[in-house]
C-alpha cells in the first residue's frame, strides 16, 4: 500500500512554534511527514549551520509532536542533493522530486505556509506548475504569526529571554545559548 506523503521544507533558522503548528495542523492528512531543513536555500538566505537546524528541528519535533513524532522524518536530503548541484541552490521540486524516486510514488505533498500559498509568491518557486501538477501543494493556515527573522532580532537585540521563549521550543533556546548564535 502507497503512503500518503507530506514534505514540509523551511529554512527553520531557528524552527518555532508556529512551524510546529503547521505539523499539528497536518498529523492526519498523512501517513508520512517529511520534514526538509534547507541546505542551499533557494533564494539565497545565509543560514546558521545546515547540522545545529537539523539537530535542533530533530528535538524539537520529538518533544513538541510526541504524540505523532513516529510518522514524522526529519531529513537531511537536501544536504544529499546539494552535492550534486556544484553549488547552485536546491530547490523544491528537486526535493519532491528525489523523495518519490526513493519511496516510488508521487503520492506526495508539499506543504506551505499562506505566505508561499500566495500566488505572487508560488510563482517564483522553480517549475512551480510543475510540482503542482505532479504533486500539489497543501497551504496550512498561519495560527501563529511567528518569523524566525523575528527570533533571531529579538535575540540579536538582547530582548528578555522569557519572551523568546513563548515563540520557540526550549531544545531550540537551549542550542541558541549553547552555540551563542544570532548574538545571544
Amino acid at each position: 500500500m502507497t503512503k500518503h506523503i507530506g514534505v514540509f521544507g523551511s529554512a527553520f533558522d531557528p524552527i518555532h512554534l508556529g512551524h510546529i503548528d503547521c505539523l499539528r495542523q497536518i498529523e492526519k492528512q498523512y501517513d508520512l511527514i517529511i520534514v526538509v531543513p534547507s541546505f542551499a536555500h533557494a533564494f539565497g538566505k545565509q543560514m546558521t549551520s545546515f547540522d545545529l537546524r537539523l539537530n535542533s528541528v530533530t528535538t524539537a519535533v520529538k518533544e513538541e509532536c510526541a504524540l505523532f513524532s513516529n510518522r514524522i522524518l526529519v531529513s537531511d536530503i537536501e544536504r544529499d542533493i546539494a552535492k550534486t548541484k556544484n553549488g547552485e541552490p536546491v530547490y523544491t521540486f528537486d526535493v519532491l522530486s528525489s523523495i518519490s524516486t526513493q519511496l516510488k510514488t508521487d503520492d506526495i505533498e508539499f506543504v506551505v505556509g499562506p505566505d508561499n500559498a500566495d500566488p505572487s509568491q508560488w510563482t517564483k518557486f522553480y517549475r512551480s506548475e510543475d510540482i503542482l501538477d505532479r504533486w500539489g501543494i497543501n497551504p496550512v493556515k498561519e495560527r501563529c504569526n511567528i518569523r524566525s527573522s523575528l527570533i533571531r532580532k529579538m535575540i540579536s537585540n538582547k530582548q528578555p529571554k522569557h519572551d523568546i521563549s513563548l515563540l520557540i521550543p526550549s531544545n531550540v533556546l537551549s542550542d541558541i545559548e549553547k552555540h551563542n548564535l544570532y548574538g545571544a
